[in-house]
């Protein structure tokens, strides 16, 4: 960096602003659909995950397929596990973004 720019930089900092490379906050703030692959899920888990995508609870959810909502819960947890996700919100997205490639 030269001279100018460290200023400018301190400048920024010192006024409690965000400091960081034009390029990373570009790719931080990019809306690009992350690709997963599905397949690392169960059947069981991918027509679970499609239901919570309906926006189907987990009690609805257990009625349509038959199942206590228990398994239904445990087949969701495995699902964020193996998806990297912490919740049904983040779960959703990547199962319709994954549909979508």
């Amino acid at each position: 960096m030269t001279s100018d720019q460290i200023l400018r930089t301190l400048r920024v900092a010192l006024k409690g602003e965000i400091v960081a490379p034009g390029e990373l906050l570009e790719y931080a703030l990019a809306d690009e659909p992350t690709v997963v692959n599905l397949d690392v899920l169960s059947p069981r888990q991918r027509e679970i995950l499609e239901l919570v995508v309906e926006g189907l609870s987990n009690a609805e959810i257990a009625r349509r397929i038959f199942l206590a909502e228990f398994p239904v819960k445990q087949h969701l947890r495995a699902a964020y596990e193996l998806l990297g996700v912490k919740n049904r919100t983040g779960a959703a997205k990547l199962v319709r973004t994954g549909n979508q490639h």
